[in-house]
């Protein structure tokens, strides 16, 4: 999997828990050296990490991904898994109160 931050990229090595710097390359060239992969903004990736964002909101906008197989083995249909509300409904309330101080509501101690 890789993902962009700038002009910077990294790949995640499933082998191992971290990210490693990697040469910055196109698509095209990406898409032939990795058989799985993201294009995402590294702020988008942070937010949906922390639950400033929710997955279907960054899938839905700076998303760009490609997959080898089926659609069940796509990087997406992973993040979907993990960060879903479903799956992560402390990530889903952290991303609605972001939303709802956003907008002005605060929430009323009698209710």
């Amino acid at each position: 999997m890789v993902a962009s931050r700038s002009i910077e990229s990294y790949a995640w090595n499933i082998t191992g828990p971290a990210w490693e710097p990697v040469e910055s390359i196109g698509r095209e060239e990406a898409m032939a050296r990795y058989p799985f992969g993201i294009e995402i903004y590294y702020q988008d990736l942070i937010a949906l990490f922390e639950g400033r964002a929710q997955i279907w909101d960054v899938v839905g906008g700076s998303y760009q991904g490609w997959h080898i197989g089926e659609a069940l083995d796509s990087p997406v249909y992973a993040l979907f898994a993990v960060y879903g509300e479903h799956q992560r409904p402390d990530l889903a309330a952290r991303c609605y109160h972001h939303s709802l101080t956003a907008l002005g509501h605060t929430q009323d101690a009698t209710a």
